[in-house]
């Protein structure tokens, strides 16, 4: 059986924590996974079950394995970033370029048709006027004619005078249909002579009332 003496003391377990987690940089997590494998592993390993050389070459094994996996993946997500780089760049340098190819086809369209569309501008934008223009004078016939509209209603439209005077009206029936229905007529007479026509009527009816009461 070795000696207690060979195995490793918490000063060597400790430093070679701290050189193990050195390996932090090459990965995210790669340090820390390292330093779970060489604690479960001196958990794992009693004094008595292997020789001190086997429990360092099982941990340094273990470190190995987690480097070459932590460089296989960061050189994976190296190549990627480079490719994507590249891919990123050829889409810019195609955008550039077709930028370029548009901007070298507006030039030319310019060119060829700048003088015909000033001249289709200058020809719009007379027709604009114009239309403008009849619109203005069409709104300025609409406002004379409602104007207009509104002086003839007023001349129409008789006031409180003329109300007060004609506010007279007498029905009289002119004929009856055979199925009963009365056809009126009405005459409508100054106010004064509708008072005047009344009071002739009061004035009769009282007559009679009092020669029938004589009787």
């Amino acid at each position: 059986m070795p000696d207690a003496a060979d195995h490793p003391t918490l000063a060597e377990i400790d430093a070679l924590r701290e050189t193990v987690a050195r390996l932090r940089p090459l990965g995210d997590d790669c340090g820390y996974t390292v330093l779970d494998l060489i604690g479960e592993g001196l958990e794992r390993l009693a004094p008595e079950s292997a020789e001190p050389d086997e429990i360092v070459a099982a941990i340094l094994a273990a470190a190995l394995v987690e480097r070459d996996a932590a460089i296989a993946r960061l050189t994976a997500e190296r190549d990627r970033a480079l490719e994507w780089r590249d891919h990123d760049k050829e889409r810019a340098e195609g955008a550039e370029a077709e930028n370029k190819r548009m901007s070298r086809v507006l030039t030319a369209v310019r060119t060829v048709e700048a003088p015909q569309y000033s001249a289709e501008h200058a020809v719009g934008w007379e027709v604009f006027e114009a239309v403008v223009d009849r619109a203005t004078a069409a709104e300025a016939e609409a406002n004379r004619l409602r104007a207009e509209n509104e002086q003839l209603l007023a001349a129409l439209t008789p006031s409180a005078e003329t109300k007060a005077a004609y506010i007279g009206e007498i029905k009289f029936i002119t004929s009856v249909g055979w199925d009963g229905v009365e056809y009126p007529f009405n005459v409508v007479v100054p106010w004064d002579s509708m008072k005047q026509f009344m009071a002739l009527i009061r004035s009769r009816a009282s007559t009679m009332k009092d020669g029938n009461d004589a009787e």
